[in-house]
């Protein structure tokens, strides 16, 4: 089994890559918005996982919050 790299060696000058090939800043409004949504998805998949089957009916509701 391989390796996955977790570097591309060439050096990012505090950059990042979005898709279609444009870069920003690390610490860009844009990429502090992903990290931030991407914290709240994982919050909601662990809250969606603590739900008693008494509010099971609420379930569809996170997981849909979670996907959007």
């Amino acid at each position: 089994m391989g390796t996955t790299r977790l570097y591309t060696r060439t050096g990012d000058r505090g950059e990042t890559g979005l898709a279609g090939g444009h870069r920003v800043a690390k610490d860009s409004p844009r990429i502090q918005a992903y990290g931030t949504l991407d914290e709240v998805g994982a919050h909601l998949g662990w809250v969606e996982g603590q739900l008693p089957e008494a509010l099971a009916d609420v379930r569809p509701v996170v997981r849909r919050l979670e996907h959007e």
